[in-house]
């Protein structure tokens, strides 16, 4: 109801907009230039006889027809009815003229009446309009609302209720820039890990159109849940992020079925039975996640892998996968104007997978040539 309120404003708002310009475009010409009337897509209007006439500039007349013209001598435009043509010949009304003087011709016509009634009419309507309804005209728009996310989401009656999910641990800045360092300059050489050092660079380029803030709020977690940016994938968080680039490859290349299957039918296993608050999932951020494009939550779960934030990465993607089945594909993909800019932003967070890749990867592991070239074989 809230988004039909905000295009029924929008249409009114644009006819008035177009009206006002109408009006102001010839004013402003005709009143400070040489010329005595404006094309405005091959029409102009005119008022005679307390009528307006809707003008199309043309001299393509005949007989019968209402035309407006040039007077030779005082050069201002007149309505007339045009007779016959004979020979090249303009026969009116008002007597013989050239084509050369001909404006054009009379489309059709209203009352002026009719004008200074309707329009402070329309203006009233708007005013009324507006004030009725302010808050869902000036409320954020947001396709994807709802007013929260149920918790049993998380929750699986047969799932066991020890399940470690790990502890939010507060600690100071300073800590943190010590346990940083301190990691940066450890060895590591478990031969199941990939290393990855200096991901924070990648996280300074805000390569993405969507809420920045949301992004910023689920930054702020992973960097309080984990000690440092600069971490290790192994092999579970490998398939991970080969799942996420498969995802991402099958929007791209508008595979919508197989992206919800894969979405519905994840190759991992998922995790239940954790205190939402406790890892920073309440209520209030959970929402704020499910409002995000999907290409925005496919971006969270990769900066859950690159911190190696299990249960992060499990809530955002049960609200990836309850956004998949309660929002139609019509609503989060396939209309342009919700579905607007994402490809540029899927294409950029593919390079941006794929950049970590090509830096990091000294063992070849991450085979994404190879989920690129499934995609499209399935696609022929």
């Amino acid at each position: 109801m809230k988004n039909i309120i905000k295009k029924f404003f929008r249409l009114l708002t644009i006819v008035l907009i177009l009206f006002a310009f109408i009006i102001c475009y010839k004013t402003i010409l005709t009143s400070f230039s040489n010329v005595d009337y404006v094309s405005i897509l091959g029409y102009t209007y005119e008022v005679s006889d307390k009528d307006v006439d809707i003008v199309k500039i043309t001299d393509n007349v005949r007989g019968n027809d209402y035309i407006y013209y040039k007077a030779d001598q005082s050069k201002k435009i007149k309505k007339t009815k045009l007779l016959n043509i004979n020979n090249g010949v303009f026969n009116t009304k008002d007597g013989i003229i050239s084509k050369g003087q001909i404006i054009g011709k009379v489309n059709f016509d209203f009352p002026l009446l009719l004008v200074y009634i309707l329009v402070p009419i329309y203006l009233v309507i708007y005013i009324v309009f507006f004030i009725v309804f302010k808050k869902d005209i000036l409320s954020k728009e947001n396709k994807y609302e709802r007013k929260d996310i149920p918790d049993d989401l998380f929750r699986d009656s047969k799932a066991s209720e020890n399940v470690v999910t790990g502890l939010t641990v507060t600690i100071s800045i300073k800590d943190m820039e010590i346990l940083e360092l301190d990691s940066s300059k450890e060895t590591k050489n478990n031969k199941e890990e990939i290393e990855i050092l200096d991901i924070d660079d990648y996280f300074n380029d805000k390569q993405y159109d969507l809420d920045k803030e949301t992004i910023d709020i689920i930054m702020s977690i992973l960097k309080c849940r984990n000690n440092s940016s600069n971490s290790r994938i192994n092999k579970e968080w490998l398939e991970k992020y080969q799942y996420v680039y498969r995802l991402v490859g099958l929007l791209l290349n508008d595979n919508y079925d197989d992206f919800v299957k894969e979405v519905k039918n994840p190759s991992f296993k998922e995790i239940y039975n954790y205190d939402l608050d406790r890892i920073g999932l309440t209520k209030v951020i959970r929402n704020k996640i499910y409002n995000l494009p999907i290409f925005g939550l496919l971006r969270l779960l990769i900066y859950s892998i690159l911190y190696n934030d299990e249960v992060l990465f499990d809530g955002i993607y049960k609200i990836l996968k309850y956004k998949v089945k309660n929002d139609s594909l019509e609503n989060y993909i396939s209309s342009k104007r919700i579905y607007g800019n994402s490809k540029k932003e899927l294409k950029s967070l593919l390079n941006y997978m794929r950049d970590i890749s090509n830096k990091f990867d000294n063992k070849n592991v991450f085979n994404l040539d190879k989920i690129d070239k499934l995609i499209k074989i399935k696609n022929y």
